[in-house]
């Protein structure tokens, strides 16, 4: 079956000519809101099967009789499209409808087509079905616009990606390969296949540029050449990296991955040869640690991506990256005053359904005929609420609409928003609140979220005590350390509280009829049709018609109409927990904080790196010494043990060395961030009263620097960082850098010669490595 939102990465086809269109395109602007997005997927309905039954159409077309392609077109979409009645019937009414207008407007003869209904088959539609003949199709094409797919072990379906590798090698190598991926990838679960499968593609898209056909596709995978065609598919995949500007650290690490899958897929079918050496797996090397993922460029100039703040990579100026942490804030506080207004809207909408309903009448049947007795007004607005809340998706198929039954035809989509019944994008203004209060809630935890478990038991949200917790998990981390439990507060457990009453008409649905999709958090539909469980959570921009999407673009206190258009435009779930996350460490200057916040295992320094380019990160970094340093006294001392005589420092000994140094990690307000806002501290404040003596000598200041590049240097691949690294990490870096911030010229004489001493630490960081790193 056919999935239009599938076809999103294909190459559009062009059945239509321009002319044709353009007319259609207009045609829809007449019909009442259907906007463009919409209209071009119903254009692209008509094109796909078009293009299967290997034909163009014309302006000039019109003028011939149409009446058998169109009931064609009709049956096309009812026995290859993946879609609900009601979804079937609103592309062929609205075609229809679109087809009407322009003849009318063109002075063309209208097309004599079959009318189809939204809750069961027509007659007219039948008709279509028995008189179509699916061998006048291109099985080719057909196939194509299928796709391919893959179960994974929770019976996920998954997409393949393999459409372009099958234009360029044909219909029996790209069989003999999806035989392949899918006895591999059935033994993952859901979230590997898919990151599985989009890996995988990436490798198959670089054997398209280096061969040519099929023969040279399996020449290429002889055991003399398979380890040569990998190098090949290394350089050009990373030449592709480099040219779009992409992080090769994150590059190396996919590399891994993509390896790994072509000994599974490649090699262990036997479609390739087991090579002769072992394909290269080369480690990520750097001379800097220059910030590289996730940018975009914007009027030629290059800015960070990753944030629903824009941080252009060149900013320098002090002044003008301190207004970066302004402009952070501001934006998440329009997004979460836009979310608060929606989540307002909503829940007023849902109260006024029940009120209404409880004051309406419900109509007894499906039949209403006017001066029964049992007549009911279904124009009044209680009434029509009350029918909802009777018969809502229990509607069982027959000749009359829905929007008839309920008295609102024409007027579905403002009902359904003005009585918040769920839509797809009705949730995002909570979601967005719970990722603000618990910034350790991500998008696979939320999607995967379950209220019950298979045997109807409730799991997923806990309240006891006088507390509330909600139980999730998060499907890439190991199996150890999956489940996430997240301590609600008030306002977090009012946001789940909403989220359970607005789809319990649903999932009652659900439940009834055996659907175990009930069992999840977040279940949604489209207008009025069956509910179902949100598979994916998707950019904020594409609900245009969300009453979140309405108020973002509304001017605040904190973003006038320009700023709230890009702030729309950046928008996602997880660039929101980021900026979150950032927002955090700006205002904490702790690695442990963000870490915490986000819900790692355990604190990783290179994280900031993914989010803020250096000269940023290097500025806040630096600003956050330069508001403590006056409260820093640093006192030179003799060193009471000189570390370096030992050939290896262990970590017992680095602790017992800063232990007779007398020195202690420095106090939470500097180095964890224990302050409400920075905004009130002025950078140069006294701090009179809470002066801190750090002894200071050659041996510890070689050995702080030690550490902190060390810590710098780690990356995944390497043994984990030792309990004491992760300890002294940030006091080490705060003195470290304190002391390279400040003029030297400060310092009396002795303080001078130790930092000047402890300028080149090279020799000795080897030797802090087992005081550093796991054995």
């Amino acid at each position: 079956m056919l999935r239009i939102v599938d076809l999103r990465d294909y190459k559009k086809p062009t059945a239509l000519d321009a002319t044709l269109r353009d007319a259609l395109l207009e045609a829809f602007q007449i019909k009442e809101s259907i906007d463009r997005s919409k209209a071009m997927s119903f254009l692209l309905y008509l094109e796909v099967f078009l293009d299967c039954y290997d034909r163009k159409l014309s302006f000039v077309d019109l003028n011939m009789n149409l009446n058998k392609l169109f009931a064609d077109f009709f049956a096309f979409v009812n026995l290859h499209f993946d879609l609900s009645l009601v979804g079937k019937y609103s592309v062929i009414h609205n075609i229809s409808d679109a087809i009407y207008i322009v003849c009318d407007q063109n002075e063309i003869q209208r097309p004599a087509l079959e009318a189809a209904m939204s809750r069961s088959m027509s007659p007219g539609i039948e008709r279509c079905i028995r008189a179509f003949k699916p061998s006048s199709l291109n099985k080719d094409k057909l196939k194509y616009y299928e796709g391919w797919y893959a179960e994974s072990s929770d019976y996920i379906k998954v997409k393949l990606y393999l459409h372009r590798f099958y234009l360029h090698f044909g219909d029996s190598l790209t069989e003999a390969l999806f035989q392949s991926m899918k006895n591999h990838y059935r033994r993952y679960p859901g979230s590997t296949v898919k990151y599985k499968a989009k890996v995988f593609v990436k490798f198959l898209d670089a054997l398209i540029l280096l061969f040519k056909e099929e023969g040279d596709f399996y020449e290429g995978g002889r055991a003399r050449n398979v380890t040569s065609t990998v190098e090949q598919v290394f350089i050009v995949s990373k030449l592709d990296a480099k040219i779009k500007g992409n992080d090769l650290r994150y590059f190396y690490k996919e590399w891994a991955s993509i390896v790994k899958i072509v000994n599974d897929i490649l090699i262990s079918s036997g479609l390739w040869d087991k090579p002769l050496y072992d394909f290269i797996v080369p480690e990520f090397k750097s001379a800097s640690n220059g910030f590289k993922t996730h940018r975009k460029v914007v009027d030629g100039n290059l800015y960070s991506s990753k944030l629903i703040t824009d941080i252009p990579l060149s900013y320098t100026d002090k002044k003008a990256m301190s207004s970066l942490l302004i402009s952070l804030d501001d934006d998440i506080s329009h997004v979460v005053s836009a979310a608060r207004r929606a989540v307002k809207k909503i829940m007023h909408g849902y109260n006024m359904r029940l009120k209404n309903a409880d004051e309406g009448i419900a109509r007894p049947g499906t039949i209403n005929h006017f001066r029964d007795a049992s007549y009911v007004d279904v124009y009044d607005d209680r009434n029509q609420c009350a029918n909802w809340e009777k018969y809502n998706y229990y509607l069982e198929p027959n000749d009359v609409v829905v929007g008839t039954f309920l008295g609102v035809k024409g007027k579905a989509d403002k009902f359904v928003d003005t009585y918040s019944i769920i839509q797809n994008g009705m949730f995002y203004p909570f979601l967005y609140l719970l990722i603000y209060e618990h910034p350790i809630i991500t998008n696979s935890w939320l999607e995967s979220f379950q209220i019950y478990d298979k045997h109807g038991n409730q799991v997923g949200f806990i309240e006891s005590n006088n507390s509330s917790l909600a139980i999730g998990y998060k499907p890439r981390r190991s199996a150890a350390y999956a489940e996430q439990k997240v301590v609600l507060n008030d306002t977090s457990k009012y946001l789940f509280d909403c989220l359970i009453k607005l789809t319990e008409q649903a999932r009652k649905y659900l439940k009834k009829n055996n659907d175990s999709n009930y069992r999840y958090l977040l279940i949604s539909g489209v207008c009025f049709g069956k509910p179902n469980k949100i598979k994916s959570l998707r950019s904020q921009k594409v609900f245009v018609n969300s009453c979140l999407n309405r108020f973002l673009l509304e001017p605040s206190e904190y973003a006038d109409i320009t700023r709230a258009e890009v702030i729309l435009s950046n928008l996602t779930l997880s660039k929101f927990r980021a900026s979150r996350a950032i927002q955090i460490y700006i205002k904490t200057n702790s690695i442990e904080a963000i870490s915490e916040a986000l819900g790692h295992k355990k604190p990783c320094p290179r994280l900031l790196e993914r989010y803020l380019p250096d000269p940023v990160l290097k500025f806040f970094q630096d600003r956050w010494i330069r508001i403590f340093q006056n409260a820093i006294i640093y006192e030179a001392m003799k060193d009471s043990v000189f570390l370096f005589d030992s050939i290896d420092i262990s970590e017992n000994d680095l602790e017992e060395f800063l232990k007779n140094h007398r020195f202690d990690p420095l106090p939470n307000h500097i180095v964890n961030g224990q302050l409400d806002d920075l905004s009130f501290l002025e950078e140069d404040s006294k701090a009179k009263d809470s002066r801190i003596i750090i002894p200071l000598s050659e041996s510890l200041l070689i050995s702080l620097k030690c550490i902190v590049k060390l810590v710098d240097d780690h990356n995944d691949g390497m043994p984990a960082l030792t309990k004491t690294a992760l300890q002294w990490f940030e006091t080490a870096k705060f003195v470290s850098k304190s002391l390279e911030e400040s003029k030297i010229a400060k310092f009396d004489p002795e303080i001078s010669k130790i930092v000047q001493a402890s300028d080149d630490i090279e020799p000795f960081v080897s030797k802090f490595r087992g005081a550093v790193y796991e054995k």
